[in-house]
C-alpha cells in the first residue's frame, strides 16, 4: 500500500511540475532537467502499465532498462547544474560540458568492457540493475564537487540551481546510502525500493518549491580567481598530455 502511495504521488508531482515549467517558460530556460523529468515520467508511467498488464519477467526488464535510460539522462540535468553555475565563465562552461560527456561515455565503456570481458559475472539484466547504482554515486560525487567549488570561489546561487542541485543531490546520496547498506545487509530490496521512492518524492517536493518562478544566479563578485585557477590547470593539463604524446611517439619510433 505505501508502495503504491508512493508511485502514485511521484507520477501526480511530476505531471504538476511539467505543466508548471511549460507554463511559466521553465522548461525553454533549463531544458535537460525538463527533459530528464519528461523521461522518467514516460518511465513511471510505463512502469505502472506494465505491472498491471504484464508477465514479472517482462516488468523486470522494462524496470531496469528504465532505470538505465532515466540515469543516463541524469548525467545531462547534473551538467546543466554546472552550466548554469559557470554561465559567467564560458570557458569553464564549454570544458565543464565536455567533462559530462566524456563521464558518460566512460561509464558505459567501462561498463560492456566489464561485461563483453568476463571480468564480471553478471547477466546484462544484472548489469542493467548495477549500473544505474554506480552512475548516481558519480552523480553525487560531481555534485559534492560542485558544492566545494561554488563555497570555495564564492559563486552565488539563484533558488532555481539551489533547488535543482539539492533535490538531485538528495535523491542520488540517498541512493548511494541505500546501495551501502543493501550490501552490508542492512536493509532488503524492498526497503531499498522504499527508501529510493521517498527520496524521489521528496525531490520532486523541492523541485516544485524552487521552480515556481525563474531566480536566475547572481553575478559572481569575485572572478578573477577563479578564471587564473582554470588557466592554470589547463595549462598543466595540456602540458601533461604534450608530454605523453611525445612519450608514446618516442615509444613507437615515429
Amino acid at each position: 500500500m505505501v508502495g503504491y502511495s508512493l508511485w502514485l504521488a511521484t507520477l501526480g508531482l511530476q505531471t504538476w511540475l511539467l505543466i508548471h515549467l511549460l507554463r511559466v517558460g521553465l522548461a525553454s530556460r533549463y531544458p535537460f532537467f525538463f527533459g530528464y523529468l519528461a523521461v522518467s515520467w514516460a518511465n513511471g508511467s510505463l512502469l505502472w502499465f506494465a505491472h498491471h498488464n504484464w508477465s514479472p519477467l517482462a516488468y523486470s526488464w522494462a524496470y531496469w532498462s528504465g532505470e538505465f535510460v532515466t540515469v543516463l539522462v541524469g548525467f545531462l540535468l547534473v551538467g546543466e547544474v554546472f552550466r548554469e553555475t559557470f554561465r559567467p565563465f564560458p570557458k569553464i562552461r564549454r570544458s565543464v560540458s565536455w567533462l559530462v560527456l566524456i563521464l558518460i561515455l566512460l561509464v558505459l565503456a567501462a561498463s560492456v568492457f566489464l561485461q563483453i570481458s568476463g571480468l564480471v559475472q553478471h547477466s546484462w539484466q544484472q548489469l542493467f540493475g548495477q549500473l544505474p547504482r554506480w552512475v548516481r554515486l558519480v552523480q553525487a560525487l560531481l555534485l559534492a564537487t560542485l558544492v566545494g567549488v561554488t563555497r570555495y570561489y564564492y559563486l552565488p546561487l539563484g533558488r532555481n540551481m539551489i533547488g535543482l542541485a539539492a533535490g538531485f543531490g538528495l535523491y542520488t546520496s540517498l541512493a548511494v546510502v541505500g546501495l551501502v547498506f543493501q550490501g552490508l545487509g542492512l536493509v532488503d530490496l524492498p526497503e531499498f525500493g522504499q527508501l529510493y521512492a521517498v527520496a524521489y518524492v521528496v525531490a520532486l517536493g523541492t523541485w516544485s518549491y524552487s521552480l515556481r518562478v525563474y531566480a536566475p544566479n547572481p553575478v559572481p563578485v569575485y572572478r578573477g580567481r577563479l578564471e587564473q585557477d582554470f588557466a592554470h590547470v589547463n595549462a598543466l593539463v595540456s602540458s601533461t598530455l604534450g608530454e605523453i604524446r611525445g612519450s608514446l611517439r618516442k615509444a613507437l619510433g615515429t
